[in-house]
Parts: structure tokens; C-alpha cells; sequence
């Protein structure tokens, strides 16, 4: 029961990171700064703005809580104290009350372990060590309450803020990014969506599609390390929320600043769009195949 379910969490947040990557995609602006290259060379942490005011050592570390799209309960997320959960409270804790107020949702005891929860499908709670927000399916608005279902004064926070709490979600703690291979013209295209320390760089080298209806494609990989190490390298192939393609796994030993070329094979979709998720150490791919 414990491996079905990881799994369930692992392919659910495979499709929210998919629907994260696939946001921007329809932006020809964006795709035309992409490249086939996926690296974290300066090994910095995840990156902000926001200089922390908190103390060494003070608890910044937040929770997100998603009523999942599925109506299976909840799923949640920790955050632990680090720059990116230090801009997140600071954001919140300075962004302005709007004035408006919204209502409590239901006098229920909150239990996020139970199956039936009394919020509408795909909100969000974020806890901090001192208080709760809410944040509404859409994404249109964000508000501190007085318990998970009591009410509250929305905030007028900031776009950039609302975009950290979501990146937060999709993407932490992985250099991440996205990409799209479409077959017919061969073109590709990968964006950076979310940078944190990794030693491994990943280039996609050759993605081949077989014109099957139970194709064995494969993609090769290019990993350079800033360290000598061991790598577990990860495909997972998914076509539908419940529906995956095959997933396949290698260990790779890899010398400091030395390429190695890795090539993992796949399944999906004939003729219809897929994804592949591939992780390398702390550095994470997403892409979507156009077959």
C-alpha cells in the first residue's frame, strides 16, 4: 500500500509539474531563449530577491496542502527552512490586507488525513510556523484565515510572490526544467523554470520516436558532474494520470568535469502528446513529447 501510494504522489506531481512546464510553452518569446542544456554550474542555492531578515537558525520552513484535483483527500509538500521558505513568509507577512474578508467554510475540525475535506477541489493551504493562508483553486487570490476553514482578510500580494508560492510547489527542491521535443520537425526547445544547487548538468543529445503503437523510443543523455560521484539516472514515461508508459532506471558513475553519454529507452502515445520526467542527481526534466 505504501509503494501505491508513493507512486500515486509521484505521478500526480509529475502532472502538476507537466501543467507548470506546459503554462509557458505557447510563448514564442520564451522558447526562442531555451536551450538543450540543463545545468546548475555555479551550485548556488534557489534563487530569490529577497535578502532574509530572519536569524540564523529561526524557522522559516513552510507546508502547502492541496486538496487534490482528484477528490482523493489531500497532498502536501514541506518546504524546510532555506532562502526560498525565508522570501516566501517575508513576502507574506508584508503584503498588504486588501480589506476584504472571506467566510469560514465549515465549523469541521480540519483533518488533512481525511477523504472527505470541505474546500473546493485544488485549494491550498500554506502554514508557517506562526500563521495560515488560503489560496483559492484559481490562484486569483490569497488570504491569511483563522484556521484551515475559518475566515480571513485577503491580501494584496504580489504577483511575483503568488509565482515563488507556485514554483515552490512544481518545481522545489530540483533545478528544474521544461521542454518540448516535437517530432515531425525535430525541433526542441528547454527552458529553465527553477534553479537549485545540483552537481550534474544534463544535455539532451538525440531523442528518437519509434512509429509504433508499442514503440521502444530513446533518449541520450549528456552528464557532466562538478565531482566525482554516483548517479542514479530516472525516466518516467506517462501518457495519462493513471496511465504509464514504462519507466527505466540506470547508475552511472561519473568523473569530475568528464561527459558520459546515457541512453534510456521509453514508451507513449502513438499519436497523441506524452511527457517524460528524467532526474539526475538534483537536476530535473520534464519534457513534453509531440510525437
Amino acid at each position: 500500500m505504501k509503494r501505491t501510494t508513493a507512486l500515486l504522489l509521484a505521478v500526480i506531481l509529475l502532472i502538476f509539474s507537466a501543467a507548470a512546464c506546459s503554462s509557458d510553452n505557447s510563448d514564442p518569446q520564451k522558447q526562442d531563449e531555451t536551450e538543450n542544456t540543463a545545468s546548475s554550474e555555479n551550485n548556488s542555492d534557489v534563487k530569490t530577491d529577497t535578502d532574509s531578515p530572519y536569524e540564523e537558525g529561526e524557522d522559516t520552513s513552510i507546508n502547502l496542502i492541496l486538496v487534490s484535483w482528484d477528490g482523493w483527500g489531500t497532498l502536501n509538500k514541506l518546504i524546510p527552512t532555506c532562502e526560498l521558505s525565508s522570501a516566501i513568509m517575508h513576502g507574506l507577512e508584508n503584503a498588504n490586507e486588501t480589506g476584504e474578508t472571506v467566510e469560514k467554510l465549515t465549523d469541521e475540525a480540519f483533518d488533512p488525513q481525511s477523504d472527505e475535506i470541505h474546500a473546493e477541489l485544488g485549494t491550498v493551504w500554506l502554514e508557517t510556523p506562526s500563521d495560515i493562508y488560503r489560496i483559492d483553486p484559481n490562484w486569483n487570490g490569497i488570504c491569511r484565515v483563522d484556521g484551515h476553514y475559518g475566515s480571513g482578510k485577503l491580501l494584496d500580494a504580489p504577483e511575483k510572490l503568488m509565482d515563488l508560492i507556485s514554483d515552490s510547489w512544481s518545481y522545489y527542491p530540483y533545478d528544474y526544467y521544461c521542454g518540448v521535443f516535437k517530432n515531425r520537425s525535430g525541433a526542441f526547445t528547454l527552458e529553465h523554470k527553477f534553479e537549485s544547487e545540483s552537481s550534474v548538468r544534463i544535455d539532451v543529445k538525440r531523442i528518437e520516436l519509434e512509429d509504433s503503437n508499442e514503440p521502444s523510443n530513446r533518449i541520450v543523455l549528456e552528464l557532466i558532474s562538478t565531482k566525482d560521484e554516483t548517479v542514479e539516472v530516472r525516466l518516467i514515461s506517462r501518457q495519462s494520470m493513471d496511465n504509464l508508459a514504462g519507466m527505466d532506471t540506470k547508475s552511472v558513475d561519473l568523473k569530475a568535469g568528464e561527459s558520459t553519454d546515457v541512453e534510456l529507452r521509453f514508451g507513449g502515445w502513438r499519436n497523441f502528446t506524452y511527457w517524460v520526467e528524467i532526474t539526475a542527481g538534483n537536476t530535473k526534466l520534464n519534457l513534453e513529447i509531440d510525437p
